[in-house]
């Protein structure tokens, strides 16, 4: 896929920008890991970051923010982000930067269900998404 460079770079300036905010959120969630409102920030970046990338191609990227909303997803639904999440999803921050940058071979490791999984929370939840179904409304109505 052919990416117009002006583009390209937009996209890459709003991942950073929504990865550092990804980080910025996650940092606050170690203190209060039932703050709706940060769950709900952290949900629409990974969401953001994810349709993103799939349209322009970022196969990883896309790949590790959607697990990341999953996690985030499951989260919510439970009513807290496990402590024991925090560092995979950190990580998992770092992951989509690089390969916003050009590494690749990132999205298995990043991913992977042991790292991202507690008691909680898992990548593949099995509840609808309910919570967080108005915001996305919003978001495609704008």
């Amino acid at each position: 896929m052919v990416v117009d460079s002006e583009l390209l770079q937009t996209f890459r300036e709003e991942t950073g920008e929504r990865l550092d905010r990804m980080v910025t959120t996650l940092l606050g969630l170690e203190t209060d890991t039932a703050d709706v409102e940060l769950l709900a920030t952290l949900f629409r970046d990974a969401h953001s970051i994810k349709g993103n990338a799939g349209m322009l191609g970022f196969g990883e990227a896309h790949t590790i923010a959607h697990a990341m909303e999953d996690v985030i997803h499951s989260a919510d639904q439970n009513g807290t982000l496990g402590p024991s999440l925090i560092d995979p999803l950190l990580g998992a921050t770092d992951a989509i930067r690089a390969v916003v940058g050009g590494s690749t071979g990132l999205a298995a490791a990043a991913t992977a269900r042991r790292r991202m999984t507690s008691r909680k929370a898992t990548i593949w939840p099995r509840r609808p998404r309910a919570r967080f179904a108005s915001t996305r409304a919003r978001s495609i109505a704008c």
